[in-house]
């Protein structure tokens, strides 16, 4: 709730606004409307990625990949917008440039984080010992708010972030071809990860 002007989300309409509960539109809130240039790109074609993308494949997309391709769609494609629309000097560019690169290290260091965790838990080690290596591997990293529940929430959008970078390097980084690559992956999660492992 913004008490600035007294709303939660706004959604929009062609050119009108309506209240939370509309039938139609997407949600614009005004943190949205104040983030950066940079930031409102990366969202709204991720989203638009999101709404397309079952279409391409023929159903729902399973969720750690659609937001794997959804994430890497936001991003690159936010570059390459802000690069043309703005030029290369810009600060929307650069902007777009360190949030890509942001989102490259942060997706390597969840699923770092996640298979340093998952070989504590496996172990045989104490279940104190287990909570003190976690923490220790929490301030290592960086994160050392991050619980379980926030561990697993970032990684289902980190988990296949390294697959589609693999797609992206067999195209020579080229992201327009990458993007028309990522259009067909499958809906079927097993064929998903069968069409990502071929990169």
């Amino acid at each position: 709730f913004h008490s600035s002007c007294l709303c939660s989300a706004h959604y929009r309409m062609t050119a009108d606004y309506v209240v939370l509960g509309g039938s139609k539109g997407c949600d614009l809130t005004p943190d949205f409307m104040n983030d950066a240039t940079a930031r409102k790109v990366e969202v709204v074609l991720h989203e638009d990625w999101h709404t397309n993308h079952s279409n391409w494949a023929g159903g729902a997309v399973s969720r750690p990949i659609a937001e794997a391709t959804a994430s890497f769609v936001g991003h690159f494609g936010a570059v390459e917008f802000t690069k043309n629309h703005f030029g290369e000097r810009s600060w929307v560019y650069r902007e777009a440039l360190k949030n890509r690169d942001n989102r490259i290290n942060y997706a390597y260091t969840i699923n770092n984080l996640y298979d340093k965790l998952k070989d504590v838990y496996t172990s045989r080690r104490s279940f104190e010992d287990k909570l003190k290596r976690k923490a220790e591997i929490l301030e290592e990293v960086g994160l050392p708010s991050f619980n379980n529940a926030t561990i697993m929430q970032e990684y289902l959008y980190t988990k296949y972030f390294e697959h589609v970078m693999r797609v992206y390097s067999s195209t020579e980084l080229n992201v327009l071809e990458t993007i028309e690559l990522l259009k067909k992956v499958p809906a079927n999660k097993s064929d998903a990860e069968e069409f990502l492992d071929k990169y």
